[in-house]
């Protein structure tokens, strides 16, 4: 009788010790490759770049001021410069394509550098109107309202008693004057006094500028006639 021994199973760390690679078998990466790896990293990267700056909202060109221009006072080339904005809802600027249209129209408003241009703040005619003229007064804090006066505020001109105790009977009296402002200074930071611009009828420049270098106006802020 013929016995037959048992299968011995192979030893499983054995086995994989066999079939893993030696050092001398792995498999070296090509330094082409690796170049190669580094472009397409590279493409990517631009074109998911250019595809965010195009994909957002584009910057279209709208004039700005370049140098203050007075209230009243004609806009010259010089004043403007042409910016790059995006467009914003409820912001209007002018655009730059406008802009031989512009120069030649006169500012309804004092323009300050580096603010955008509206077609509010322009007009084909002059801001002072035939008839009258401006005429600048300096205004203590006694002689204004508390609140800052704006382009365009209509306010009673009043006479007042010579700050100096000294009543002066050839100073002109003014009549019942409302008129409005043309254009105001800073706040001087030393005594408080503004300069401020009046828009007057021609019959009433001569009194409002003798009494203002007197400091013998105040004016008052009205709602209009």
């Amino acid at each position: 009788m013929t016995g037959t021994l048992p299968t011995r199973m192979a030893d499983p760390l054995t086995t994989a010790a066999a079939m893993a690679p030696t050092a001398g078998t792995l498999r070296r990466r090509s330094p082409a490759m690796v170049s190669l790896g580094i472009i397409l990293v590279v493409v990517c990267a631009l074109a998911a770049w250019e595809y965010v700056a195009t994909s957002g909202p584009a910057t279209r060109p709208y004039l700005a001021v370049y140098a203050e221009v007075p209230a009243g006072a004609q806009i010259t080339a010089d004043d403007l410069q042409v910016v790059s904005v995006t467009p914003v809802a409820g912001l209007t600027p002018i655009s730059a394509a406008r802009k031989n249209s512009i120069v030649g129209q006169f500012a309804t408003v004092r323009l300050l550098p580096g603010t955008l241009l509206t077609d509010q703040a322009v007009t084909a005619e002059r801001a002072v109107a035939d008839g009258r003229a401006l005429v600048g007064v300096d205004l203590a804090v006694t002689q204004r309202p508390a609140r800052e006066l704006s382009p365009g505020d209509q306010v009673r001109v009043i006479e007042v008693p010579d700050p100096a105790g000294a009543d002066d009977a050839s100073a002109p009296t003014l009549p019942n004057l409302v008129v409005s402002v043309g254009d105001v200074g800073s706040v001087d930071d030393s005594d408080g006094s503004q300069a401020v611009d009046l828009v007057v009828p021609l019959e009433n420049v001569t009194a409002v500028a003798s009494l203002g270098v007197r400091n013998r106006i105040a004016v008052v802020l009205v709602n209009g006639d």
